[in-house]
């Protein structure tokens, strides 16, 4: 997948602003609009912490006609973890997901079904130590 960016031990001052700076490299690249990122906040709001996943993982994501321009994937690690106020807190791993259409939703969620499919691949996300190693172990968990 050529579509993903990678950033490693960002660190956030609260829930909202871990998933505006794990989603900026889809604005600075043309994946979404700014939009997009209120959309993913305000359904946290609206619905609790749904998007903590897994123990230590959020899923952040939002409708495509909130401000999807094409498909991409946005993977960061924080340090320290952030707190949703979830069962599955604090956060290390956010993963910010922009799907343009049905297909390619699909497409994404099984992409990250393999990224994630094993405690293993969360420890090698885990032990990247900067952005270039957590592409490059990303890509290798996905593709071995």
């Amino acid at each position: 997948m050529n579509n993903i960016y990678c950033k490693t031990n960002l660190s956030a001052d609260s829930w909202q602003d871990s998933i505006r700076k794990a989603a900026l490299p889809l604005i600075q690249n043309n994946y979404i609009e700014k939009r997009y990122i209120d959309s993913m906040i305000c359904s946290v709001l609206e619905y609790g912490p749904y998007i903590v996943i897994d123990k230590g993982i959020a899923l952040a994501h939002a409708r495509p006609n909130d401000g999807v321009l094409k498909t991409g994937i946005a993977l960061a690690t924080f340090t320290p973890a952030v707190k949703f106020g979830s069962e599955n807190d604090p956060v290390k791993i956010m993963i910010v997901l922009a799907a343009a259409g049905d297909n390619e939703h699909v497409e994404l969620l099984a992409f990250i079904a393999d990224l994630l499919g094993d405690e293993n691949s969360i420890k090698e996300i885990l032990s990247a130590t900067d952005d270039e190693q957590l592409n490059s172990k990303v890509r290798g968990i996905c593709y071995e």
